[in-house]
């Protein structure tokens, strides 16, 4: 077997382990597919992998490379800023999800370069700043190749379209490398059964990993629901009651609502109703989430029959990854302009937008005062409108409503016997349950007081230390309360949350919604239908705005600038893919690093012997193959700071390989008057070193 050469392909300066061909580029576009950014991987991939088509080089000095490291750096945390701003902790999926396509600069500029390697001191400050001292070499660099290589892996993990494929699909790329970069002095049989050991091994940790996250997981997450998270949940509803110190105020504007021309503007919008109280937890208790379907080019979503009289108010609001509950005010019938791939509603009345875009804006039409109230629309006029028996049967009272918890009996019993309520619920009629309801509001508004500051010490039992001692507290005490105390009464009732819509913005002219302005409430069921009551004093709205700060105008209008900035990148409502914007932003910058390095003079060099191109001397010299040729099949490679002479002498000194000698010392000292010597090699001895240098390559290819 001989092994021929093209010596015109041989480079300056060739890499001692090259990275395998085409390997990059398949998990590049794994990568892509993982993302869904399977264009911009295609692309990248073939610029890399065509790169060797190419004749030219450029000479990036090592300046050049830390200017592009740190315009990589500075891309690196514009996104991941921008990730952990609209996705709060799950922003660190976003960055890994990008990680390719922001080091992709750093690997076409080192593959259209001379250098065929990043400088290490352009990677780590660490490096750069010894080099500068002369405590580190600065020559000595890596080919991003490898580490890119991972990074793409890692990506394609974090992608939301990663499945049972990922694994099975990094067993092949690894394998792919492992085995092309394998020693041909051992046995292929050996390597395999190694490697299957290795799959093995890996398929059977990430199966005990997958189990032990599905047992832990559950956990975890309700250990965060119950007491990190601050979403909306139509399950459950975890209250503040029973906590130590001051309610936080937060001044984050939640919506904006702008009636229409009749002007008028719902008290308060409904998210979730719940009916189970259970350990200062409200539960929606058992009931599926069903989907609603959309009619209008899915932009129109009917909840129910329109009514007589309706009146409807516009409905601006940010939803973080693009999912949460809606707002909407009460006897809500349709809801328009909605752009959400998703929408499903819990029978108790929670609508929860489970895909849409990060801004929802819609119009909710709503029974007006003087018109009947909305009823749920029968199977039988189902004309694209989602609704089943289980949400009629939602709608009436049934025992879970009159259920009040063991634990606080005596206690509600005793608060309905000293204001004379008990004797009048034992007597009243369904028709008289009016003044049941009467009652119990002025107790609360005769006897007690809206406060943010909770109680110094918590009780066993917090909602009977408000009721009985402190007799101050915030909404959701008051909510819960007459919740429980219509129950003890006989009056079916229920625990709902949402906002109220009461601040005015000059700036913005619309009603805007604030954290603060989240509010609880009873639904009370009288005369065959819900109503809501609110026990809450009415001055807890002025409280908490005279506790807000002083920076609260600024942040208003900081939070206006922002959602206007909301409303015009999802102008198009793009609710597939929110983020490829970002690409257009990458393209200045690289303008800007071209026009750097044109006017900075970087020469380009060609690597093939194209005529009238510079080609600097030595770089042509036939002992580079030769060499090449005998690392490969000795699988020995120069140590650092080792010279060519005293490689080759130490390879003599290896079984077999005594010819290494002739090349030491018939052709290396050509080679070295070729490469070094300022009046060249004369052509007569140039060939004599291509014939040294062939001929000893042909008798070694016929050892192998």
């Amino acid at each position: 077997m001989r092994v021929a050469f093209d010596w015109t392909q041989i480079h300056a300066r060739t890499p001692e382990v090259a990275f395998p061909p085409l390997l990059l580029g398949c998990a590049l576009c794994l990568w892509g597919y993982a993302v869904e950014l399977l264009e911009v991987a295609v692309t990248i991939a073939l610029a890399y992998e065509l790169a060797p088509l190419v004749p030219w080089r450029w000479r990036f000095t090592g300046r050049d490379f830390n200017r592009l490291v740190d315009l990589s750096a500075v891309l690196f945390v514009v996104v991941a800023i921008y990730q952990f701003d609209q996705r709060s902790a799950h922003g660190v999926y976003g960055v890994l999800q990008w990680l390719p396509a922001l080091l992709a600069l750093l690997l076409l500029c080192q593959r259209f370069s001379v250098a065929q390697g990043i400088p290490l001191a352009a990677l780590f400050l660490s490096v750069r700043r010894a080099a500068t001292r002369g405590h580190e070499r600065a020559d000595r660099s890596i080919d991003f190749a490898f580490p890119f290589f991972p990074a793409c892996l890692l990506s394609t993990a974090a992608g939301p379209q990663a499945g049972k494929w990922t694994f099975p699909a990094f067993v092949i790329l690894i394998a792919w490398g492992l085995w092309l970069a394998r020693s041909r002095r051992r046995n292929a049989l050996v390597w395999l059964c190694m490697m299957a050991v290795v799959i093995a091994g890996g398929f059977a940790t990430q199966y005990a990993m997958k189990a032990a996250r599905r047992a832990i997981e559950p956990w975890v997450m309700e250990v965060m629901r119950d007491y990190m998270s601050r979403h909306r949940d139509p399950f459950k509803a975890q209250t503040a009651i029973g906590e130590l110190g001051e309610l936080k105020l937060s001044e984050q504007i939640e919506m904006r609502v702008t009636p229409d021309a009749h002007g008028r503007v719902p008290q308060f919008l409904y998210e979730a109703t719940y009916r189970q109280f259970s350990r200062n937890m409200w539960l929606a208790g058992a009931g599926a989430l069903r989907p609603i379907r959309p009619t209008d080019e899915g932009l129109v979503w009917t909840l129910a029959r329109a009514p007589q009289h309706d009146a409807g108010v516009r409905i601006s609001r940010h939803m973080p990854r693009g999912r949460g509950l809606l707002a909407v005010p009460a006897d809500t019938w349709q809801l328009r302009q909605l752009g959400v791939e998703t929408l499903k509603r819990h029978p108790l009345g929670a609508l929860k937008v489970e895909r849409g875009p990060e801004l929802v804006r819609y119009v909710a039409r709503f029974a007006d005062a003087s018109g009947e109230p909305v009823r749920a629309v029968t199977a039988s006029e189902n004309t694209g409108r989602e609704t089943t028996a289980a949400s009629e049967r939602w709608s009436t009272a049934d025992r879970i409503d009159r259920t009040v918890p063991r634990e606080y009996v005596s206690t509600l019993q005793k608060w309905l016997s000293d204001r004379g309520i008990a004797t009048l619920a034992e007597h009243a009629s369904s028709s008289e349950r009016g003044r049941v309801v009467a009652a119990i509001m002025r107790g609360f508004l005769r006897d007690y007081s809206y406060a943010v500051t909770l109680p110094s010490r918590i009780a066993p039992l917090p909602l009977r230390q408000f009721l009985q001692d402190t007799r101050r507290g915030h909404c959701e005490f008051f909510a819960t309360a007459t919740v429980l105390l219509l129950r003890q009464a006989g009056i079916p009732a229920r625990y709902a949350t949402g906002y109220a819509v009461s601040e005015w913005s000059e700036l913005e002219q619309a009603f805007v919604v604030r954290r603060r302005h989240a509010h609880a409430w009873a639904n009370v069921h009288i005369a065959g239908q819900w109503s809501a009551l609110d026990t809450t004093p009415a001055g807890w709205q002025s409280l908490e705005a005279d506790a807000a700060p002083w920076w609260n105008s600024v942040y208003g209008l900081m939070s206006w600038l922002r959602h206007l900035y909301l409303e015009w990148r999802w102008r198009e409502e793009d609710t597939e893919n929110s983020q490829p914007w970002l690409l257009w932003a990458v393209i200045p910058l690289i303008a800007y690093l071209v026009w750097r390095l044109r006017a900075e003079r970087i020469r380009r060099e060609t690597v093939l012997t194209t005529p009238g191109v510079r080609v600097y001397p030595g770089t042509e010299s036939a002992l580079f193959a030769a060499l090449h040729a005998l690392e490969l099949l000795t699988q020995t490679t120069r140590a650092p700071a080792e010279s060519v002479e005293r490689w080759l002498a130490r390879l003599e000194t290896l079984p077999g390989m005594s010819d290494v000698a002739q090349l030491r010392v018939s052709a290396l000292p050509l080679h070295q008057r070729l490469r070094f010597d300022p009046d060249g090699l004369p052509a007569a001895e140039r060939s004599k070193l291509e014939a040294l240098c062939v001929d000893w390559t042909a008798k070694l290819a016929q050892k192998v």
